[in-house]
């Protein structure tokens, strides 16, 4: 699609003793997966981080587990995962607290995730 050489993934840690304050500023920060594990202020730090790492206009990618009765019992009880279930409401407020505008977070068509996107606003 003509993206081939142009775009770079990199891995970083963003939690406990990894940060990293290095002169690399990233287009795009995808946390998926993590915020379900996390309680409210431990999301909202997350995402802060996220925020220190982005390029002025850059964007966050996160999801978190939907409240749904089957997957609930799935994941708890062959699982032994305990998550952390949001909703739109609960997940677009993390993103404000963290400083990203212009939110963007639906439900994917399985019904099982939501999907948040947010962008770090360019004039800060």
């Amino acid at each position: 699609m003509g993206l081939s050489g142009k775009v770079n993934f990199m891995r970083k840690r963003l939690g406990r003793g990894g940060y990293y304050w290095d002169t690399v500023k990233y287009d795009v920060v995808i946390t998926q997966g993590i915020l379900d594990y996390l309680s409210y202020e431990r999301a909202i730090s997350l995402l802060e981080s996220a925020w220190l790492i982005s390029n002025h206009g850059g964007a966050i990618v996160t999801s978190n587990m939907n409240w749904h009765k089957w997957m609930r019992f799935w994941m708890e009880f062959f699982g032994g995962w305990r998550l952390k279930y949001r909703n739109r409401e609960e997940i677009s407020t993390i993103m404000k607290e963290s400083g990203y505008r212009d939110l963007d977070v639906y439900l994917l068509p399985e019904g099982y995730h939501w999907m948040g996107i947010g962008k770090k606003n360019p004039s800060v």
